[in-house]
C-alpha cells in the first residue's frame, strides 16, 4: 500500500470516528446548542482559525471525491494483468485467462466440467480450478495434468516469468452417462486409484 493511500485511509478512518463520537455525544446531550453556539463565536472571532477549517475542509472535499472515483472504478473496472514488450504495454483480461482455462482443461478426459477464478498476485497469478469428474476418474493424475497443462499454456501464450500456482478442487464427481464410447486409454485413466490425504 502506497504512502498516499496509507494516509488516505487514515485520514478517512478520522473522519469516521470523529463524526461517530459526535454524534453519540449529542445524543447523550454531553454537547449542548450553547456549546454549539459558543464553539462558533470563538471560530468566527479567530481568523487564522477560520483558514485552517477552510483548508481542512477542501482537504475532506477532494479526499472524499478522490475516494468515491476509485471506489467506483475499482467496483465496475475489470481485472486485468499488464506486462511490456518491445512494442509497448500488453494487458490482459483475468476473465479471457479464466476462460481459456476452462477451455484447455476440457479437453482433458474425465473432466465434466471447471470453473476456473483468477487473481493477480505481486509474486504471479494464482488461478483456483473447482473441477467435475467422470465416476472413476484417476483424481490425482488428472489434476496433475490440468495443473500442467495451464501452467505451461499460459507462460507459453503470456510469456510470464513470474510464479503460476495452480489450485485443483474437485467439487463433484459425476456418474458417467449410459452409452458414451469410452476408449481403452481413458478406461485405464479411469480406474479407481489410492488418493494421498494429507
Amino acid at each position: 500500500m502506497s504512502f498516499f493511500r496509507k494516509t488516505g485511509v487514515l485520514i478517512y478512518f478520522i473522519l469516521m470516528m470523529g463524526a461517530a463520537s459526535l454524534l453519540i455525544l449529542v445524543a447523550i446531550e454531553k454537547i449542548t446548542p450553547d456549546m454549539a453556539m459558543s464553539f462558533m463565536r470563538a471560530v468566527a472571532s479567530v481568523q487564522g482559525l477560520q483558514i485552517i477549517l477552510y483548508a481542512l475542509g477542501g482537504l475532506f472535499m477532494v479526499i472524499g471525491a478522490v475516494g468515491a472515483m476509485r471506489l467506483s472504478k475499482t467496483s465496475s473496472g475489470e481485472s486485468i494483468i499488464a506486462f511490456q514488450n518491445q512494442d509497448g504495454e500488453v494487458t490482459v483480461s483475468l476473465r479471457a485467462i479464466e476462460d481459456y482455462i476452462k477451455k484447455i482443461s476440457r479437453d482433458i478426459s474425465g473432466i465434466n466440467d471447471v470453473k476456473a477464478h483468477v487473481r493477480a498476485l505481486r509474486q504471479g497469478i494464482e488461478a483456483v480450478c473447482e473441477v467435475s469428474l467422470t465416476a472413476g476418474a484417476n483424481v490425482p493424475d488428472i489434476t496433475e495434468r490440468i495443473q500442467m497443462a495451464v501452467r505451461n499454456r499460459l507462460q507459453s501464450i503470456l510469456g510470464l516469468e513470474e510464479k503460476i500456482s495452480i489450485k485443483m478442487h474437485v467439487s463433484r464427481i459425476i456418474k458417467a452417462q449410459k452409452g458414451s464410447e469410452i476408449t481403452q486409454g481413458q478406461e485405464e485413466e479411469m480406474r479407481p486409484t489410492e488418493i494421498p490425504f494429507r
